[in-house]
């Protein structure tokens, strides 16, 4: 019985934790206020999980070296993030401009002082602004970025409270700080939409505004009333990528209005995969042969694998150094 108690003591524990971690990042998501997307973020299980897989020695090296170096000189321990969530707002004159944007970060670490800390690397650039009880740190993108659309826009940072950091477009963040029950929070069927699947390396949920799917049909469909009107019943969209032992599971969810339109978008996706079924690509090959494509109610689901080699060569893609522009030649 005790050894039975020894042997079973530790899985129950380290269960308690991952529980204890998905409702903490759960709580997060509904604390957001009023958005139109929400993406989820293992960050965690990427760090010590994930990026060993899929980097080579040397570049996971270089990364460790930088993890290191921030927990040094900041105190900032990337392990120390139990929950990461980034809000998103559409832009409604233009919906397929860049949304505004919020993160939220919850952990062991201490938030007022990396605030402080980056109001000390900026110094004279970084102003303080009121809003209730709190006070925001506001800056400019361009001093933390040299190029970028974004760069010309402002963010602000605040501590919520000892180990909770929110940083984001100032009015994303001021309406984060409202606690008027009457001011808007976050819906609860995107909160649990992006509730599946808890212990997934990525989770993105969206509710999608009708028409905004209309404008990315390529424009030799944009004339078809049958394919407008699938696509403008699309209510909800879920993706999720998680991983096992040998590859990185992808999930896609289509919430359509009816369950007579999710049907008709399963069959029409089968056909479509049906026509590429005899693609040799050795990247695309894996995923066509592993998708599962269906309908149950009002969804489509879409599964499908990603080969650890196109996710080792992404990641290493984002992670390494941009090119050098190449010299002029000597005339």
């Amino acid at each position: 019985m005790k050894s039975l108690l020894r042997t079973r003591l530790p899985l129950v524990l380290i269960a308690m934790v991952i529980c204890a971690a998905a409702a903490r990042g759960q709580n997060l998501i509904t604390s957001l206020p009023e958005s139109d997307a929400v993406m989820s973020v293992n960050v965690r299980r990427i760090v010590t999980e994930a990026l060993p897989r899929v980097l080579p020695p040397e570049q996971l090296s270089q990364v460790q070296a930088a993890l290191a170096k921030a927990k040094q000189v900041a105190g900032f321990d990337v392990a120390n993030i139990e929950a990461a969530v980034v809000g998103m707002r559409l832009n409604r004159s233009a919906p397929l401009s860049a949304p505004s944007m919020l993160l939220v970060m919850h952990g062991s670490f201490n938030a007022d002082a990396l605030v402080s800390l980056l109001k000390i690397g900026l110094s004279g650039k970084t102003r303080d602004e009121k809003y209730g009880a709190k006070t925001l740190t506001v800056l400019k993108l361009s001093d933390l970025m040299k190029s970028g659309p974004a760069a010309a826009t402002e963010a602000a940072i605040v501590a919520l409270d000892g180990g909770t950091l929110a940083v984001g477009a100032p009015a994303y963040v001021k309406a984060m700080l409202d606690t008027d029950a009457s001011k808007s929070r976050i819906k609860p069927e995107l909160a649990q939409l992006v509730g599946r699947e808890p212990d997934a390396l990525i989770r993105i949920a969206a509710l999608v505004p009708q028409g905004l799917f209309a404008g990315l049909l390529p424009k030799d469909a944009q004339g078809s009333e049958e394919i407008g009107r699938l696509v403008g019943s699309i209510e909800q969209l879920y993706i999720g990528l998680n991983m096992d032992a040998q590859v990185f599971p992808l999930s896609l969810i289509l919430k359509m209005n009816t369950a007579e339109n999710a049907r008709a978008v399963a069959g029409l996706l089968q056909m479509v995969t049906q026509m590429g079924a005899n693609i040799q690509d050795k990247n695309v090959k894996p995923i066509i042969d592993a998708l599962k494509i269906t309908s149950e109610g009002t969804e489509v689901q879409v599964r499908t694998v990603l080969p650890q080699d196109l996710i080792a060569s992404f990641v290493r893609g984002l992670l390494s150094p941009p090119a050098k522009p190449a010299e002029p030649k000597k005339q």
